[in-house]
This record gives structure tokens, sequence and C-alpha cells, in this order.
């Protein structure tokens, strides 16, 4: 039975079969491996389906397959499989060839071995040409050299005569003649010992052994696999590499010659006795690979030598004159600007150094020239003939005046913001979603009209987002299950996970959490989300808690900044930053195409942020918080509705993205970083900056264009959010920030799509994992949210990181199914 079993898989692994089991129930998919578990053999299916069900009537529902299912071999019935190879050649010699499993020669395949044994051979160009209109450009003559039959000695009756001989194996059968060495191997002729044979008894295109010729001392016999017996002509008495040597012999005779045949007099293979006579050489046809060269392009090529030789190049030395000139040009050309630039960031970053350097020397100088003359002894005498005597009252005045001044910077100053760590959420491989399966569910659905679909289906290509990003399961379900229990199942699969890990990564519990807070824009249940995580963890009671919604991607900097602010007030605690964002109830089932675009940008995914304000906390904290600029446009009526919840005509309920979305956050991020600018960057941009508005604004200089502020002397690492490929870009393009700078967010995109107020932290994650953070990098994170708001978030990395976060690593742990 083990070697039916053994024999059974080896024939149909790899094969899609139908597996019966007792139950009643056939599931199709591809039969991976069997295998033993405890005695008892379990048969793997890949890609499994449920096709058949005896306790179901009618047809079943359309699922995803199951990548991987394990069907134990006493369950299973029958096993089905259409198209199986199953004859003795198909398990045995049909794969392998020479002893390599899996390979099959044109021959092999021609007497039906690893395949139908009335398969014959086709001119595979031609036939696609004629079945699927694909032609080639191949051409033999890019890999080989035409010959010239002109030169040939044989007439082309005699050379097809040669070759069928060569094709049909006529020289060897019963006479027992030896082919080349190639034609053995094809035809699987196992050649018993070779050890006598050299490299050109071996592979030349003709054997010494030859129809005619005797064979070599020391040659070995072939022993032919039976096949049906080919033709045989006549034999040929002309050994052409005897006949070769024998003319190199007679050449070369006199002369002093190398092992190689090249006469060690003769440097130059122009003046070699072979080149003597031009046509031998050519007729034999010794290295078909070198391009035949015409005698009179030979003559006209050995007469231009003898002239080159005859003259005596005099340096030109106009030459000279035009590489000076040329070279005076550049050096006395304008400095590139950047260069420019930088030298005066330099010098106005490091002003206050250089200029107290050469004060510093003329104190020194000063000091040593009153040493040398007395001054400095004389002045220490006076003092000490001096009676000194101080007023108490004055003296116990100046000491409260320190104490009072220290205690003010001490409870007046800012307690500092830790990031402690962070976790990215990662899916469920189960739930990745292609643009194939993306469009063919829409389309089972039934909801969007062909006109919907197609307008899908140009956004995804357009978006830049991948292949690999994730949706909820109650969406991709069919029909899809909008429930509020499956938009509970999937806010516990993303929170309670990105919490868990958090606190695992920093060692808290979560008894230890003062500060909880929890941002999620368009679903808000009652228990709130917060609660829902204080349920779980089994929290204290007294834990403060908040529960933000309605303010979009941005509101995972609103977070932070409202967990800064919470901080400032509550002495060493521990705040814990969640945000996400729920797509189960927010699916689009409508045909409106600006309510279209958020079902083919948004995806699953959040991300838990663990803060602190202990200072003993800053030796194991990663980042610091160092700015939150908040900025709102909601005065304005277009900025206020550009992203939008509402019904359609139908009464889908979806988000109306505005085609003013664009340009609407150009207005916002232009506010933001001009409130940003100052705090970071350094004296020489906001000269730069404040030099051109005054030129702008006072001097009426309508044709200068405003200065853009370059961020990048600020900042090393920017976190953009992913909110599509347009924003990236846009921003990208405002800021000059480049590729380098901005291909963390367009990867965040592409693997992950748009994830609302947890994108900028996968771009920080991307960072950190691929290029990694070093000690005083400064890290800027920007979001954009409806109403319309642009936030920003400056961090200071306290240590150098590179952790290797799972989102970012490939086989990286990831979340169950949903709960």
């Amino acid at each position: 039975m083990e070697k039916r079993m053994a024999w059974t898989a080896k024939v149909l692994v790899g094969y899609t079969v139908d597996a019966q089991t007792k139950s009643g129930k056939t599931y199709r998919g591809i039969l991976s491996s069997i295998s033993s578990d405890k005695g008892a053999l379990v048969a793997h299916l890949s890609m499994t389906t449920l096709v058949r069900d005896a306790k179901v009537q009618g047809e079943l529902p359309v699922v995803r397959p199951t990548p991987t299912l394990a069907l134990p071999w006493l369950d299973i019935v029958s096993i089905t499989a259409k198209g199986a190879a199953l004859g003795a050649e198909d398990v045995s010699t049909a794969s392998t060839h020479n002893g390599i499993e899996g390979l099959g020669t044109d021959a092999d395949i021609s007497r039906g071995r690893g395949g139908r044994a009335d398969r014959e051979l086709q001119r595979w160009f031609a036939l696609n040409e004629a079945k699927f209109g694909v032609r080639t450009d191949y051409a033999e003559e890019l890999y080989t050299t035409a010959l010239d039959p002109r030169a040939s000695t044989i007439s082309a009756a005699e050379a097809d005569r040669i070759a069928r001989e060569i094709e049909g194996g006529g020289a060897h059968g019963k006479a027992g003649g030896l082919a080349s060495r190639h034609v053995l191997e094809e035809r699987g002729l196992a050649v018993l010992d070779d050890s006598g044979l050299d490299e050109e008894d071996l592979y030349g295109a003709r054997n010494g052994a030859g129809s005619g010729g005797s064979a070599r001392p020391g040659a070995s016999a072939a022993v032919p696999v039976p096949k049906p017996a080919a033709s045989r002509s006549a034999p040929i008495d002309i050994d052409a590499r005897r006949e070769t040597n024998k003319l190199r012999a007679q050449m070369m005779e006199g002369k002093k010659t190398s092992p190689y045949g090249t006469p060690k007099s003769l440097k130059s293979p122009l003046a070699s006795p072979l080149i003597n006579d031009a046509a031998k050489l050519e007729a034999l046809n010794l290295n078909p690979g070198t391009t035949v060269v015409d005698e009179e392009v030979r003559r006209d090529f050995q007469q231009f030598k003898a002239a080159q030789s005859q003259q005596v190049k005099r340096p030109d030395l106009h030459e000279f004159k035009a590489f000076s000139q040329t070279l005076d040009n550049r050096l006395s050309g304008p400095i590139t600007l950047k260069y420019v630039k930088r030298g005066y960031h330099a010098l106005c970053t490091h002003f206050l150094t250089l200029a107290a350097v050469p004060l510093a020397a003329v104190g020194l100088l000063e000091l040593a020239n009153m040493y040398k003359q007395g001054d400095l002894n004389d002045m220490w005498v006076v003092a000490k003939q001096t009676n000194l005597t101080f007023d108490l009252v004055s003296f116990i005045a100046g000491c409260s005046l320190l104490i009072f001044a220290a205690a003010a910077y001490i409870f007046t100053r800012k307690r500092p913001v830790y990031l402690l760590n962070y976790h990215c959420f990662k899916p469920n491989d189960s739930l990745k979603v292609s643009y194939k399966y993306f469009m063919e569910h829409s389309e089972r659905i039934g909801a969007f009209t062909p006109e919907s679909l197609e307008f899908q289906r140009k956004v995804l290509e357009r978006s830049g987002l991948g292949e690999e990003t994730y949706l909820p399961e109650a969406v991709m379900k069919n029909p899809p299950e909008p429930t509020m229990a499956a938009a509970r199942g999937e806010a516990n699969q993303v929170l309670f996970e990105s919490v868990e890990r958090v606190l695992a990564k920093t060692g808290i519990s979560p008894k230890a959490v003062d500060i909880l807070i929890v941002n999620c824009s368009l679903f808000n249940p009652t228990p709130s989300l917060s609660a829902m995580i204080v349920n779980h963890f089994g929290m204290r009671s007294n834990v403060i808690t908040y529960n933000l919604s309605g303010m979009g991607c941005s509101a995972g900097v609103i977070s932070l900044s409202l967990a800064r602010e919470l901080l400032q007030v509550y002495p060493r605690s521990t705040a814990l930053v969640v945000s996400t964002e729920n797509i189960t109830q927010n699916w689009y089932f409508g045909n409106a195409k600006s309510m279209l675009i958020p079902n083919c940008l948004f995806r699953l995914g959040g991300a838990a942020m663990l803060l602190s304000n202990r200072r003993v906390d800053r030796w194991r904290a990663k980042l610091e918080l160092l700015h939150v600029v908040r900025t709102h446009m909601g005065q304005d009526a277009a900025h206020y509705g550009c992203v939008y919840q509402q019904e359609d005509e139908a009464g889908q309920r979806g988000v109306h993205l505005s085609r003013e979305l664009m340009r609407i956050a150009g207005h916002a991020l232009k506010a933001n970083i001009t409130t940003l600018g100052p705090l970071v960057l350094p004296v020489s941009e906001q000269l730069l900056f404040f030099l051109n508005l005054m030129a702008r604004k006072v001097l009426k200089r309508k044709g200068l264009k405003p200065y853009i502020p370059d961020f990048k002397l600020a900042f090393q690492h920017f976190c953009i959010h992913t909110g599509g490929r347009g924003v990236i870009d846009a921003i990208e393009q405002q800021l000059e920030l480049g590729t380098r700078n901005a291909a963390p967010s367009r990867e965040t995109l592409h693997r992950y799509g748009n994830i609302s107020s947890a994108s900028i932290w996968y771009v920080l994650a991307n960072i950190e994992t691929k290029q990694g953070l070093r000690k005083g990098d400064r890290i800027w994170q920007i979001a954009f949210g409806s109403g319309f708001k642009c936030n920003s978030a400056v961090w200071r990395a306290l240590r150098t990181c590179n952790e290797q976060h799972g989102a970012w690593v490939e086989g990286g742990q990831a979340g169950g199914k949903a709960v």
C-alpha cells in the first residue's frame, strides 16, 4: 500500500485534483505533497475551493480559495485528476535525461519521453506566427557566420549527403562506427569509457573514427538505446582534421614554431606565413566565428599601416591652445549656485563660533601681554590689600533671587515627550487584494454599472497602489457584510493586536498606561473604541481616555498634539495613542465617480504608539517630539466641503472628494509651513525667505518668484501622508524634496495603500527598516485631513535606530483573521 501511495504521490503531485471526503464534500485544488503525521498519511492541497457539498442544494457561493488545506488520507474517498500521465515512462526515465531530474531534450520529446508518444517537434517560430500572429526577428546570422559556398571544394549535393549521414547516424549503427559526441548524447547513447578520448574526439564536429577511419587507441564504444533503424549513406573518405594538419605542416615547413603553431620570430599576425595564401586559409574555414575579410580590404589596410609608420606625428600646438582656452573658461565661469548656498548656510549656522574665535584670540594675547608687563601681578596685590565687606541684607536678597530664578525655570519649563516605541499592523496574507480580484469582486457584487467599473479600473492603475494591499474580510465576501458586528471585528483585529505588540516591545503593563487616545474618523460605535481597549486589556479605572472621530487622515498628528498637551499637565505619565480607520461600514456601493475614489484608495491598517514624559525614559526612547503645528482652513466653504460624507442620489452613503482637493491641499500646506518654518529652518534659510518677501511686498518686485525654503537643511527624513500618488507628487514638487526623500512614502502607498491617519507611521517604519535613523536626525511627519486640515509633527532621534519592523520584513509576523 505504501509503494502504491508513493507512486501516486510522484505522479499526481502538481496536478489539479478533486478530493472527495467521507462527509460528502469535494475539494478542488493543486496536490502539493503527501506527508506522514504520526504514521497517518495527509494530503496537502494548495489554492483549494469547495466545489460540491452533498448537504447543500444548488450552486455553492464563490469564495476566496484557501491557500493550504490538509486532508487526512483516511477521510478521503477518492482523488480524481484529469489529464494525468500514468505510464511507466512518465514516472521513471520519462522525467530524467542523463540523470538530471525534469530535463528532456528535443530527441526525448520526439521519442515520446516525458510526453505523448505521437508528439512531433515543431518549427515554433512558423507555428507561433501561423496560430497567434507573433513574428520573431531572430536570425541565425546573429550568432553564426554565413559560409561562402564558392570557397568550398565539395558540391551542395555532397554537403547535403554528409549532413544526412550526421543527422541519421549512418556512421554509427551495425557497422559500429562512432558519430560526434554531441550526436551520441543527443540520441541517448550511453558511453562506457571516454578516458582515452581528448577534447577534439569528444566534442569535435567530426570524430576521427568516422566512416572509413580507424578508431583512436583507447576510444570507447557506445551502446545505443534501442530505436528505429536510421537510413545510412556511403562512408566518407575525407578526414577534415587530418587534412588540415597536413596542410599546416607543409606551410610551416622549415619555420621555428611555438606549441600553438605560430612562428616565434614573427610578432605580427599579418606577417604570419599562414596569411601568405589567404585563399587556402579561407577555403579551410578553420575559424567560422571570425569575419571573412576581402583581399582588397586587407591590401588597403596593409598600405595604410605602412604609410602611418613612415610619418612622424608632431604635437599640434593648436590643440594645446584650444584645450588651455577651454580650461580657462571653465575656471573663470560662474560658480554653481548650490555651492554658494552651501557656503552661505555654513556661514550663518556657525556665525557665532566664527566671530568668537578671533575675539578669544585677541583676549588671550592681551592677557599674555599684561602678564609679561606685570600688570596682572599688580592687580592681584591690590586685591589682597583691599578689605571687602558685604551687607547681610544684600547677600540674602541675592541668594533668594537666584533660588527663585532656578525654581521658576524648573517648574515652568515644558516636560519632554518621548516616543518609547510604536507598532504598525500587518494584516494576514489571506486579506491581500490584487487589481484583478478587486475588479472581479466589484463586478460580482452587481451594484456598479460598466462605466463605474471602468472608472475604478483606471483609478487603480493610476493610483500608485500595488498588488498586495489589504481589505477587511467582510468587504470581500460575496455579498459583502457591512454590519456592526463585522465592523467591530475589524476594529478588534487592528486595535487589539497593535496595542498588544507595542506594550510587549516596551515591557509596559496595560495597567501602567495613564492616558489612552484612539482616533478613527468614520466608525464611532457605542461603547467607544477606547472603551473596547480598556475592557479588553483590563486597564485601571482612573485611566484618562479620549476617542477622536471625524478628523480625517490628519487625526494621527492631532492625537499626538492632544497627548503632548496632556503630558504637560500630568507629570510622570505614559500615554498610549492608537490610529486607525474602519472600512467595513464605509464601503460605497453607488455609482457617483467622486465617491468611488475612496474604494480604490483606502485600505486596512493601523498603528499604536507609546509616549512618556518621564526624564528617566530618555535613555531607552527612540524619538523626542519637538513641535506640532496644526493648520485649520475650515473657515472657507471650499476647504470645508472638499472631503464630505454624504448620500448620493440613490441614497448610498459615501465620502465625496472634490476636484479642487489638490489645490486646497496646496493652500493648507503653504499656511502650515509658514508657521513651521521659523521653528525648524536654519537662520540662513529664514534670512533668504525674509529678503525675498521684502523684495516682493515692499519693493514691489513683481517678476520675482517666491522663495521656497530648503527644508532638506532642517530635516533628514520626510513622512508624507499616503493620500494618493498626486498628494506625494505635489508635496515633492512644491518643497523640492527630490526622489530619494519621497521614496519611503511611495513605497508605503504601493504596499499598503491609503491607510489614513496611520500612514505616517508606516512611512517611518519603512525609513527605520531600510535606511535607519541616526542620533540627531530630524523627521517631519505631515498629514492632510477633512475640514480642511494640514498638520505637522517634528521628531528628533535620541539614538541610532534600525529596528526591522514586521510590516516591512518579508515573512514578518502578521495579524490573524477578524474576531
